[in-house]
């Protein structure tokens, strides 16, 4: 969820958790939410039928041409209009040429004698705007800018140079707006005067479109719809999830003759159709990506590649984006936040916030948080996952079940749009709003992580420090994988482990889904390629000796020791607990009736408190799906906890936690921060010792 005053989290699965961070200056966005669907008991309106291509008539004419959407470069920079800025230099002598290539056609204005730039200027204009030319060119501020004379056409400038002495060639700063891009796969209607329709159709991979319509039919509506539902695309990007409406860009054409070079152009300013279209795209490179990565993958490589099931096209995500408002409002959530509801696969898109698109925090241009959504309906669709959500700040040893969520999906997006940084940004260049705190300017960038980047002083994030942290640090997760594919490996060996028919992710029966599980499969495929020097970089193990760690009922002794150290950061509450170090969890498969668990634990010279809890599949640490506990305050050098009653038959989380939270009345804290505090603990079940397996 992302507020002005939150500042990491790149995904939440639960509504009642917000994420808190002291030490960044870093954005959050929320996402992968469990929970029921949008509308907040709304009634939706039906989704309209998808326009099936195509129709035949007797006597026709053609309509043909072009669908661009425009977008901001960067997330928050220039409108992707094809505009040029080029600064002329001060003072040129004479008998030298101004000149340039536009679209590789030459331009040139001689200077016959000392010219200013203003001259210099006007005189490119002239030549410009006077020969047959693809752009037209005007005077900005002392600039001269170079724009597409047809809509949002493509534009490169070339070769520019002005003479400023007898000997020197000026290198002026060109400052390119980067082309639109096609709208690829949409699906497109033509409605008649009365809004019958009358054809369907789509765009092609380079957004052109070509189809017969009635001839002398009247005036006729080409609408591009922000749809997709084919072999290469299948999105639905509508406005919210009462009215189910999809964006569309539309032109009037006559049909007493054939239309070609028709331009239909979605904008990222004004009605800012082009940020539904720019989701749209960005969902289709996920699958392109997945449908290259995995073809084959079934017998390419190497026996690893057996049970893989290559990519072909996904189930229908339904994605809910209004410009100036945040989809937080659906779920009763206030601030800014982008999500994922799983299982419902619906997905929110933050498009502002309090009817403000230019100011405040956006992600219809911050192609790494959509595809970093769109990853957690990837998993939730083939992966099967168990994520609970809850706090994460990029930087915090955390429910290794949430950080192999959010490190997969923080990876994801990096391999699908082959960038190795994880970036969000809020407002943009052209904003005029007031600064926020701490910031110059009302657009800046939230967050820009670089997943190569392993170390801490070089700007790196969860940098684990002992063998096993890598498993409980959701950016450790994403480095391992991302290095992998950058590596000798291959994404479809990623895949096979995601998405096998056999073994694989999917189809574990494991409740407590973490890295850990993930790299077990890996290493024990046939075949495989060995991941042992890159799980030792980012100090991951495949076993479960730290989470998820199975019982052994025949147990001489149960001593165990948990050496707790307290961060700077922990409060004592659920949200900064240490999971690696302050708390041990066993997994205990329960037949059903009678459960005593008794836990007794010995702190030496120091005082401690030791808790117990029994949760259920699917709980959330700390908050929700609590099947017993014992947490009473016993700050000593040694005490018990003991949990009775009886539970269903089932799998169940057993939990040793080490308060380390301040001590009340006296507001007193046992534990200093960066100290080691060795304690030994033991536990019974119904009477018999129990250990670790």
């Amino acid at each position: 969820m992302r507020t002005s005053d939150i500042a990491f989290a790149k995904a939440l699965r639960r509504l009642t958790v917000l994420v808190f961070l002291a030490a960044s200056s870093l954005a959050t966005t929320a996402c992968s939410f469990g929970g029921s669907g949008g509308g907040s008991g709304t009634t939706s309106a039906p989704m309209a039928a998808y326009c099936s291509p195509a129709r035949t008539f007797s006597s026709s004419v053609n309509v043909s041409g072009k669908a661009y959407y425009q977008y901001r470069y960067m997330g928050n920079g220039d409108v992707s209009d094809s505009q040029w800025s080029l600064d002329v230099a001060g003072t040129a002598i004479g008998g030298h040429n101004y000149q340039l290539a536009i679209n590789g056609q030459s331009h040139a204005w001689n200077c016959s004698n000392t010219c200013s730039a203003t001259e210099a200027i006007t005189g490119l204009i002239g030549v410009i705007n006077g020969a047959s030319s693809s752009a037209t060119a005007t005077n900005s501020g002392g600039k001269l800018i170079v724009k597409p004379k047809v809509g949002s056409d493509s534009l490169t400038v070339d070769g520019f140079s002005s003479k400023v002495s007898a000997t020197t060639v000026a290198s002026p700063r060109v400052n390119p707006h980067p082309n639109p891009n096609p709208i690829r796969y949409a699906e497109i209607r033509v409605t008649d005067g009365g809004g019958n329709i009358v054809q369907c159709g789509e765009t092609g991979a380079d957004g052109s479109f070509s189809f017969p319509v009635p001839a002398n039919s009247g005036n006729l509506t080409v609408n591009v719809l922000s749809r997709s539902s084919n072999s290469q695309n299948t999105a639905y990007i509508m406005n919210n999830p009462t009215a189910n409406e999809p964006y569309k860009v539309s032109t009037t054409v006559g049909s007493g003759s054939s239309t070609t070079n028709l331009l239909i152009v979605a904008p990222a300013t004004g009605t800012l159709e082009g940020g539904a279209f720019n989701i749209l795209d960005q969902i289709y490179k996920a699958q392109a990506y997945l449908r290259t990565e995995t073809a084959n993958c079934s017998s390419a490589g190497g026996t690893f590649h057996n049970g893989c099931t290559p990519f072909t096209t996904a189930p229908t995500v339904y994605v809910y984006w209004t410009k100036g408002v945040s989809p937080g409002v659906y779920v009763g959530q206030a601030g800014g936040i982008s999500f994922y509801l799983n299982t419902k696969r619906e997905l929110y898109i933050l498009g502002g916030l309090n009817g403000d698109f230019e100011n405040e925090d956006m992600d219809h241009f911050d192609n790494s948080v959509i595809v970093h959504e769109y990853a957690h309906f990837l998993e939730d669709q083939f992966g099967k996952p168990n994520s609970p959500g809850g706090s994460h700040d990029g930087n915090s040893i955390i429910d290794p079940r949430l950080a192999w969520g959010e490190g997969w999906a923080n990876f994801f997006q990096a391999a699908a749009l082959d960038n190795q940084f994880y970036r969000d940004t809020y407002g943009h260049v052209d904003c005029t709003g007031t600064p926020k705190p701490n910031q110059t300017f009302c657009y800046g960038t939230a967050f820009n992580v670089d997943l190569t980047i392993k170390t801490s002083g070089g700007g790196g994030r969860d940098i684990p420090q002992t063998t096993g942290e890598g498993n409980f640090r959701e950016f450790s997760i994403s480095r391992i994988l991302w290095s992998a594919i950058k590596g000798s490996f291959k994404f479809s060996e990623i895949w096979s482990v995601f998405h096998s028919s056999s073994g694989s992710m999917k189809n574990t029966a494991d409740p407590f889904k973490s890295i850990s599980r993930f790299h077990s499969i890996q290493k024990n495929l046939a075949g495989s390629d060995t991941w042992s020097t890159i799980r030792t970089d980012e100090k991951q193990i495949a076993e479960f000796t730290d989470y998820a760690r199975p019982f052994n009922s025949s147990c001489g002794s149960t001593n165990q020791t948990m050496t707790i150290i307290r961060s700077s950061t922990d409060d004592g509450d659920f949200a900064t607990a240490n999971h690696l170090q302050n708390n041990d969890f066993y997994v205990y498969n329960h037949p059903g009736g009678t459960l005593n668990l008794n836990l007794t634990w010995s702190h030496g010279s120091n005082r401690a408190d030791l808790d117990l809890y029994i949760y259920q599949e699917g709980y959330s640490f700390g908050r929700s799906g609590l099947a017993g506990k014992s947490d009473a305050t016993t700050i000593a050098t040694s005490g018990s906890e003991s949990i009775s009653g009886n539970l269903p038959a089932g799998t169940y989380m057993i939990n040793v936690y080490a308060y380390t939270g301040l001590v009340y009345p006296t507001g007193t804290r046992y534990y200093s921060a960066g100290s080691s505090y060795p304690t030994t603990y033991n536990l019974t079940l119904n009477g018999q010792p129990v250990c670790p397996l």
